[in-house]
């Protein structure tokens, strides 16, 4: 079996693996949205509590203690909050989006290249962003679609 699970990375997997959990974000948005809380607080708390044990194991490795550790605790809290959490991950997704905005704005202005197509990227990301942030509740299933679709 895990020679079939290698094989199959090594031929495309990941774009299969990024296409099927696209599809599923877009069926079933509502769905996703309920274990969202669940699954992104394990993998916070995974994430993070793997890192510390990287970072003291081997403290020459780029494992950013300080950021393992804000992880489970970002983890914690989600989990803590169950489906309350919808909220808190709204923002801070929205908040991604809006530092990856600046990193667009930034790159546009150093290259100094007028792009249409990173303009639109922009302009949308900031109304996608602000209407998470401004409602986070009632905006996250409309998110996990955008997501799926960009997945696929």
């Amino acid at each position: 079996m895990k020679d079939i699970i290698v094989k199959f990375f090594k031929k495309d997997g990941q774009v299969y693996a990024f296409l099927i959990i696209g599809i599923v974000l877009i069926l079933f948005p509502d769905m996703m949205t309920a274990v969202a809380p669940y699954v992104i607080g394990i993998a916070l708390i995974v994430y993070g509590t793997v890192n510390i044990f990287v970072s003291l194991k081997f403290p020459d490795s780029d494992a950013d203690m300080g950021d393992a550790i804000v992880k489970v605790i970002i983890g914690i809290i989600i989990l803590a909050q169950n489906d309350k959490s919808i909220t808190t991950l709204g923002i801070i997704w929205a908040m991604q989006s809006f530092t990856e905005v600046a990193e667009e704005i930034e790159e546009y202005r150093k290259e100094r290249k007028f792009h249409v197509s990173k303009l639109i990227f922009i302009i949308i990301s900031i109304i996608l962003a602000a209407m998470l942030i401004m409602d986070p509740f009632d905006h996250f299933t409309f998110h996990v679609v955008v997501l799926g679709l960009e997945m696929i």
